[in-house]
């Protein structure tokens, strides 16, 4: 494989369990979530690496330290390899006002599932015997706010789904928004109270985007409105 590597000959999945292998030797935590496909018949014939998430004992500690009870902040980078994977990058600051990356994870797609997959691998290294982050900072990525509160919701019982597609009964959708504040921390036994706030950068670039297609405002009022955010 690292032959193919270097001839520029590997294929995505190759790319995956290459990454995968150089972790794991460098006494990374590494976890994946895959998909199984299936051929006519409904069997499974190959598994596929759909996310791959690593944290270091070093980001651990930092984690528990600096992010239990507070905040982190995740978002996407594009254009990072050639395989066009997107690089999931979760941050926390700390005591001395410096951000630091807690968790690195490559996804397919800014989907419910990958977010979710994300979350409890840190609930499950980091945070499994204190408080998860009061705060998590975010885009404007439909999948991280559908993920929160899926998670709320099965926490709260107010569905018993816990895989894809997670959404919550139909009868219940007006408890979504309050579900959607409130995690349930297994471990600890106590409700959590969990934020999910927007970046302002994102806001400010939403906010720019619609007033250019409202074709009503010049780009001087334009700058003047995203001027006072």
């Amino acid at each position: 494989m690292q032959q193919k590597e270097g001839k520029g000959t590997l294929t995505r999945q190759e790319e995956l369990e290459l990454i995968l292998k150089i972790l794991e030797e460098e006494d990374v935590h590494v976890r994946t979530r895959a998909e199984y496909t299936t051929d006519s018949n409904g069997d499974r014939n190959s598994r596929v690496i759909k996310d791959l998430f690593w944290m270091s004992p070093e980001q651990i500690k930092m984690a528990r330290r600096f992010v239990s009870s507070f905040m982190y902040e995740t978002d996407a980078t594009f254009n990072t390899n050639s395989l066009k994977l997107l690089l999931s990058v979760m941050v926390g600051i700390d005591n001395c006002r410096k951000t630091f990356p807690i968790a690195y994870c490559y996804i397919t797609l800014e989907c419910a599932a990958s977010f979710k997959f994300a979350a409890d691998q840190l609930s499950d290294l980091a945070f499994y015997d204190c408080p998860e982050a009061a705060v998590i900072v975010g885009d404007f990525a439909k999948g991280l706010g559908a993920a929160c509160a899926a998670k709320a919701a099965v926490d709260l019982g107010l569905t018993k789904i816990t895989e894809e597609p997670l959404v919550c009964l139909p009868d219940q959708d007006k408890e979504m928004l309050e579900a959607a504040q409130v995690i349930v921390h297994e471990e600890l036994g106590m409700p959590q109270t969990v934020s999910l706030q927007l970046c302002e950068w994102h806001a400010v670039q939403a906010i720019r985007r619609r007033l250019v297609a409202a074709r009503r405002y010049t780009k001087e009022r334009r700058e003047e409105l995203t001027s006072m955010i």
